[in-house]
């Protein structure tokens, strides 16, 4: 067999194991679940944004204007443009929105890593021995990370500006040209790029219950974040091109373009911690029976 036809045969022997894999975990139902809860988690998350960046940009209006331009890359269609017309009414009252978004985001960010880590256990075939404290603070952690996360996104760009508007005087420091001006959406979509398969690969490696080999995380960060990002792409360009939710559902178009985007992205979640499994049974020769799995009901059930 030619290596070409041979590489081209791992790769679909991959993906129907990952295919198969996701079957069997009945992760469809998780994803629906951690949709339900990053939704909740949603607006507290950006309340809480604006409060905290209107004192460090010196208003709301350019907290709001960057928050806009954030939710244009990570949100698609009119979800985006839902989500900032719903915060606009409680940008005046931003102390209260404050305390009531870090309550809001760590009470419902906290629940979607506990679902998180209750479907990477059950990929794993784990159970959950660590306690309700340990657990709860692991979320916490994880809730804090990806706030982190998120004050990347929304800064990086403002750093890559920074440094193109100073590039000449840089240069002149280190002695080595520097141009960047072409390069700066490049620079800025690799920025977020590599943020997150960095939160993926710290979810992947440390959220299940058991030790993941680094390789395996690695794989499944980059899976996910690649996916992450074509589907991205894919979908914006089906909900603009070919997709009539407005008919539909009226004013409630852009929350159920929201609603459905979460449910897409936590199902990318889901096949990156899959892709990570699958690599490390046939890697590292986990003994795992791929075919069976627990459902919720605890019990063992075989994949249709």
């Amino acid at each position: 067999m030619a290596p070409w036809r041979q590489k081209l045969s791992q790769a679909g022997s991959w993906v129907g194991c990952i295919y198969r894999e996701f079957r069997a975990e009945h992760a469809n139902l998780s994803a629906a679940a951690i949709a339900l809860f990053a939704l909740l988690s949603l607006f507290p998350l950006l309340l809480l944004a604006i409060s905290l960046a209107s004192y460090a940009l010196g208003g709301p209006e350019e907290a709001m204007r960057r928050i806009n331009a954030l939710l244009a890359q990570v949100l698609v269609g009119g979800a985006g443009a839902a989500v900032s017309s719903t915060l606009r009414g409680v940008i005046e009252a931003r102390g209260t929105a404050g305390l009531l978004g870090l309550l809001g985001f760590l009470w419902a960010g906290s629940r979607v890593f506990t679902i998180l880590a209750q479907a990477f256990n059950m990929a794993w075939d784990v159970t959950e021995s660590r306690g309700f404290l340990r657990l709860n603070l692991l979320a916490l952690g994880l809730v804090l990370l990806s706030f982190t996360f998120g004050v990347v996104m929304l800064l990086g760009p403002l750093a890559v500006g920074f440094l193109l508007r100073h590039s000449d005087r840089l240069a002149a420091l280190l002695g080595v040209p520097i141009r960047i001006g072409g390069t700066l959406p490049i620079l800025v979509s690799l920025l977020a790029y590599v943020a997150a398969v960095g939160l993926f690969f710290i979810l992947y490696k440390w959220v299940p219950n058991r030790p993941v080999p680094w390789q395996s995380a690695l794989l499944g960060a980059v899976v996910a974040a690649t996916l992450w990002e074509v589907a991205r792409y894919l979908f914006q360009l089906y909900v603009v091109n070919f997709a009539s939710y407005n008919e539909v559902y009226g004013a409630l178009a852009g929350v159920i373009i929201l609603i459905l985007w979460l449910y897409y992205s936590a199902m990318i979640v889901l096949a990156g911690t899959l892709t990570a499994v699958v690599h490390a049974s046939r890697v590292y020769g986990e003994q795992r029976e791929p075919r069976q799995r627990r459902g919720y009901d605890g019990r063992a059930h075989e994949a249709a």
